[in-house]
């Protein structure tokens, strides 16, 4: 069931709890835990769904960040703008 599915129930549970009020304390007992546990399934349901949305866009921003690091990477081998200016070559003087 979908969160909304399970509102909709929690509402019509209510509604049979008021109408079986007096003719039926048991029955609109009955219907009122029901609702209660509707609604706190739907609340549990919102919050997992909403924390497998954020899991999904948290692997995608690691993604595309691995994706630029891996381009910069690739565009540039000797590493930092710094590290090429650390390169020298070093060897014998030779005079001619």
């Amino acid at each position: 069931m979908t969160p909304a599915q399970l509102d909709h129930l929690a509402e019509q549970a209510d509604f049979a709890a008021g109408f079986y009020a007096v003719t039926n304390p048991a029955a609109a007992r009955r219907f009122a835990e029901t609702a209660a546990t509707a609604r706190r399934l739907s609340e549990e349901l919102e919050r997992r769904q909403q924390l497998v949305r954020l899991r999904a866009e948290l692997v995608d921003i690691r993604e595309r960040l691995d994706r630029r690091a891996r381009n910069h990477q690739a565009l540039d081998p000797f590493g930092s703008p710094s590290a090429k200016s650390e390169v020298q070559v070093v060897g014998p003087s030779v005079d001619v």
